[in-house]
């Protein structure tokens, strides 16, 4: 999974292209977008040139820098706890691109990609992926994958119905609630794919089935 945390005054304002992208997998903060900053530091005043720092533990001092390495643009103490959550904050520590004080960094955005994973049987082919962006759950069907009705659940009741023909089936679950493991599941009732942002770490199971004629 993987966060933008953007930039903003204390009155709410956001920094345009000030901002940068938590990935929780390999615990890394690194340069995102076109603005600065661009070199990162774990622990040290100094200035870098690398884009990036990884195996970032709680209390950890994260410093950015412009890209001449020499002006700090960035300054905060990576707290505890699921970073990957929409509209957490984190508290700018010093008075960088003249914020002032009571300045943070929010994140604006999570993703999350499940494996996709595909199941064949009788000639036919099946598949399809959730993706979480920000807010919004998104399933994909590619055209490749045979037609039939899919469904998208939630803890196991269906939210949604997809009648899929030779074209891709693309669209955003109704009233995404990240509280609850959501699953797509194929017309032969396997699941495809799996998103659980609870943490009770959910299976995913995967199942292939092929019978020659």
């Amino acid at each position: 999974m993987s966060s933008i945390y953007q930039l903003h005054y204390a009155n709410g304002t956001a920094l345009a292209n000030v901002t940068l992208e938590w990935t929780s997998s390999s615990s890394t903060w690194q340069d995102h977008g076109t603005d600065q900053p661009v070199y990162l530091t774990k622990n040290s005043t100094s200035g870098s040139t690398t884009t990036s720092v990884s195996g970032v533990v709680a209390n950890d001092r994260i410093r950015g820098f412009k890209t001449n390495t020499s002006i700090q643009r960035g300054d905060f103490i990576h707290p505890s706890g699921n970073l990957d959550v929409v509209n957490t904050q984190i508290l700018e520590q010093s008075d960088t691109f003249g914020i002032g004080a009571g300045g943070y960094w929010k994140c604006i955005s999570t993703t999350v990609s499940g494996s996709g994973g595909g199941t064949s049987t009788e000639g036919s082919s099946y598949s399809g992926t959730l993706t979480v962006n920000g807010t919004s759950l998104e399933y994909e069907i590619p055209g490749t994958s045979s037609s039939g009705t899919y469904e998208l659940k939630a803890d196991g009741t269906t939210q949604l119905s997809i009648v899929h023909g030779s074209t891709a089936s693309t669209g955003s679950a109704p009233n995404f609630d990240q509280t609850k493991i959501w699953t797509l599941i194929s017309p032969m009732g396997d699941e495809l794919d799996e998103i659980d942002l609870t943490g009770s770490g959910g299976s995913l199971t995967k199942k292939v089935f092929c019978n020659f004629w």
